[in-house]
């Protein structure tokens, strides 16, 4: 009887120890959403006032470097790296380039 309490106590203790971790997930992916959320509003705050003083975006060298070799996708992605931008918001800048 004392192994069978022991295995029911050890089982309660694993599913703690799961639910907690759980939680956890959960909260840091909450937090990093809301992250992510204020790192493209201040992306977009800063493109703003670029475009009102005229200043267009520099792309690293490495991207220029592909764009130069006609490696459009893998600047693209070589420029998400970069800057952490989303793919529609990569594709629309070296569009532009």
């Amino acid at each position: 009887m004392f192994g069978v309490m022991n295995t029911a106590a050890t089982l309660a203790i694993v599913f703690m120890l799961w639910l907690g971790t759980l939680l956890w997930l959960v909260a840091e992916s909450s937090n990093n959403r809301k992250m992510r959320q204020q790192i493209e509003r201040l992306r977009r705050q800063n493109q703003r006032i670029a475009d009102e003083l005229g200043i267009k975006e520099t792309l690293p060298s490495d991207v220029i470097a592909l764009l130069e070799q006609g490696k459009k996708i893998s600047a693209i992605k070589a420029y998400r790296e970069a800057t952490g931008a989303t793919l529609k918001q990569a594709k629309d800048v070296i569009d532009a380039y």
